[in-house]
Parts: structure tokens; C-alpha cells; sequence
């Protein structure tokens, strides 16, 4: 059997960039769920989305980069021969 270790973790919600305010916000009974005005939604079976509302991407970049970074930024430093799971 392997062992896991959690040494860190990090977030970037809709409800907070924090574990501590993603908390509060989950138990004050908030969600993170709004109308999508990002993009054009028209072809899409939702109208609605679960958005982190500052995220912005550099010319020829996915917002998925900056969300990256947000989220690496924010992990204490780790040993060379840790893995991220998702």
C-alpha cells in the first residue's frame, strides 16, 4: 500500500480564494453558482456556472493557467520528489 501525505492545500473558488473564507462561505449555507455573462452562453445547455469571478488570462492564454498559479502560488514549498494528485 502507498502512503499519502497532505502536506498543504490551496483553493480558488467562487465562494473564496481561501480554505478559510471557502469554509465560512460553505457554512453560512452561500454558493458560488451565478448567471454566466463571461461569454457567450448561447449554445450551451446551462446558463448558469460556478465562476471565480478575477480570473484573467494573458493574450493567447486559458484562464486555466492563471487559476494554476493561483492555486501552485499559494502551496507551502514541497520536497523534490512530491506529486500533485487530482
Amino acid at each position: 500500500m502507498r502512503s499519502v501525505w497532505v502536506v498543504d492545500t490551496a483553493v480558488v473558488t467562487a465562494l473564496g480564494a481561501d480554505v478559510e473564507t471557502l469554509w465560512a462561505e460553505l457554512l453560512a449555507g452561500r454558493t458560488g453558482i451565478r448567471a454566466v455573462e463571461r461569454f457567450p452562453i448561447r449554445s450551451y445547455g446551462s446558463r448558469v456556472a460556478a465562476l471565480v469571478a478575477d480570473l484573467s488570462a494573458a493574450p493567447g492564454r486559458s484562464l486555466v493557467h492563471d487559476l494554476l498559479e493561483r492555486l501552485l502560488s499559494r502551496l507551502a514549498p514541497l520536497p523534490a520528489d512530491a506529486e500533485l494528485l487530482t
